[in-house]
């Protein structure tokens, strides 16, 4: 039997909050159910790049049980777009005789979803068009800055300003990432 478990996620910048870099230790202990001996068992976990990793050195005797490697995990900004892993890894041991043996062990972690922005409203200077001083006619250009602060990508930005005529102008396309 593998159990799988997750360590606490760790925050690698300070952000206090979670978010793409942080980190999570993995740990896997296997643990031989049978009624004989397995002479060699792997770890394979596709996350955490783990492809037929050995557990431990030498046989693994009926109702024994090993710790395997810890395994440290980066996050990804799409981790955190999902607000989860779900994650798998399989151990595999082989018996004195017949096909290998498995089991596998699935956990998820569930991340913190945030979804903050800052939006920004600048005014360039009166533009006097006609040259004889500021009055009706003139114009003013404004430029709109948005910035995604939250942990995951947002799916659109909706700029309303209602005095400049603007009603759900959406602005830019695609996903913002922070």
């Amino acid at each position: 039997a593998l159990t799988k478990t997750a360590g606490s996620l760790r925050d690698a910048n300070n952000s206090w909050r979670g978010d793409a870099g942080d980190r999570i230790t993995y740990s896997f202990t296997g643990r031989n159910t049978g009624t004989v001996t397995l002479d060699t068992v792997l770890l394979s976990d596709a996350k955490l790049g783990l492809n037929n990793v050995a557990c431990g050195t030498g046989p693994l005797a009926p109702g024994a049980s090993r710790t395997c490697t810890d395994v440290v995990y980066t996050t990804l900004l799409d981790d955190f777009n999902f607000a989860r892993i779900i994650n798998t890894a399989t151990a595999t041991g082989k018996p004195p005789v017949g096909d290998p043996v498995s089991s596998s062990s699935t956990i998820t972690t569930v991340l913190p979803y945030i979804v903050t922005a800052t939006f920004d409203k600048t005014a360039s200077a009166i533009n006097d068009l006609d040259g004889n001083g500021v009055d009706a006619g003139d114009t003013i250009t404004y430029t709109f800055v948005g910035k995604n602060t939250g942990n995951a990508s947002t799916l659109a930005a909706v700029l309303n300003d209602p005095k400049l005529g603007i009603v759900n102008l959406y602005c830019g396309s695609g996903a913002v990432d922070p």
